[in-house]
This record gives C-alpha cells, structure tokens and sequence, in this order.
C-alpha cells in the first residue's frame, strides 16, 4: 500500500512552518525546496529499509540514499516529480496529526498509474488529470483544507481557502 507522505514547494502562504515543515497527519509540506514542486509516496507496512526496498524491486529500479538536514531518506524516482521515499532513521515519522494532504498531477498519467498499480495502486487524496504526452508536473496541493495555488517559477504562489 501507498500513501502520501510530503511534498516539497518553494512556499506555501498563509502557513506558519515550524523548521519549514508544515506537520499533517502522518504527512507534511516541505517549505522552501530551492526547485519545482516534488511530491513523496511512502510504501506502508514493513520495516523501513525492508519496504522500501521491496518498492525498488517491483519497479525494477534504483535505491538512493538522501540524507537531509535532520535526516536520512531511501528514494526511488517513479515519474516526473514523484518519488517513493521512506525516511530509515526513525520508525516514528511522520508523526500522527491532523488535516490531511491532497495533490493533483497534470501530465502523462500511464507514466505514474502504471507502476503505481504495481505496488498496490495510487494512495486516497492523489488525482492525475491526464493529458497525454505532457510530462508529469505538480499542480494543486491542499493541506488541512487550504488549497495552495502552484505557480510557474518565478511568479508569486497563492492560497485559496477551500
């Protein structure tokens, strides 16, 4: 099984963030990642390294270590901006809170859907508009009900209250 776990934008107005992080329940935003708008998928059950590992080997793909500034990370590049990560230095993360994460994608949806059908099919709260084609881009995110409005690099973010 699948779940959403962060993503990663440049901003994210009209949120406090404690250390850039905007905690959600058992997933979070990332504030003030330095590019384009990445978003993490965390396989659930198993022990860290174990399902995220076990991801890598259905895909038939790559495992790579990222350590963090508070921590360290096993990724695995799916499509686009999307990645399944697990963090392997704490068994507890991320915390359980309140509010959920909701995403949508615009772009070639085979290119996600497929290997996400793979490992048990894309988690509740993620939606891709498909156009076929396009290369998969982040272009809507809604944490604890406030929908933040992606914008181009370059141009102001917004936040529209859902």
């Amino acid at each position: 099984m699948i779940a959403l776990d962060h993503v990663s934008l440049r901003d994210a107005p009209g949120f406090t963030a404690e250390a850039s992080r905007v905690m959600l329940d058992r997933c979070y935003v990332e504030v003030g990642h330095e590019g384009e708008p990445l978003l993490f998928l965390r396989p659930e059950g198993g022990e860290g390294a174990a399902a995220i590992t076990e991801a890598a080997k259905v895909l038939g793909r790559d495992v790579r270590p990222y350590a963090g500034r508070d921590g360290r990370w096993l990724d695995v590049d799916l499509a686009g901006p999307v990645m399944v990560t697990r963090r392997i230095d704490r068994e507890d993360w991320p915390p359980a809170g309140e509010g959920g994460l909701e995403v949508r994608l615009r772009g070639d949806a085979a290119a996600l859907l497929d290997p996400l059908e793979l490992l048990g099919g894309p988690p509740p709260g993620l939606v891709v508009d498909h156009a076929p084609g396009e290369p998969l881009r982040l272009t809507q995110v809604i944490a604890a009900g406030r929908r933040l409005l992606l914008a181009p690099r370059g141009s102001a973010a917004g936040l529209e209250e859902g």
